[in-house]
């Protein structure tokens, strides 16, 4: 999947998961339905990961997914910037889902 596919703007971020080497997994509040403010559980699973880095200062409040824009790497690695309201968080990797709900165990997708 592309990050393109995903609706970025204004998923709020409830936890991340981070699996070391193999995959961090955010689990959002995905707006399904703006107009309505109709709100549900998703997991974005980014697997096959190099780097994973948060610029992000102190903020109060939850943290919102602004945007995010992807790039190709040379070594066919892809790198993706995800702004949020208190930063940004850039991750370089190889694989991305969306998956329905909040995957709490993840072991079944390293």
């Amino acid at each position: 999947m592309r990050s393109a596919e995903i609706h970025w703007h204004d998923s709020i971020i409830v936890r991340v998961v981070e699996l070391p080497t193999v995959s961090v997994a955010f689990q959002i509040e995905y707006p399904e339905d703006w107009e309505r403010d109709i709100y549900v559980n998703k997991t974005v699973l980014i697997g096959e990961i190099f780097s994973y880095q948060i610029h992000e200062g102190p903020f109060v409040g939850p943290i919102t997914i602004l945007g995010a824009t992807e790039a190709t790497g040379a070594d066919d690695s892809r790198l993706i910037r995800i702004e949020t309201n208190a930063g940004y968080r850039e991750l370089r990797f190889k694989t991305l889902d969306l998956l329905d709900e909040h995957v709490t165990g993840l072991s079944g997708h390293q």
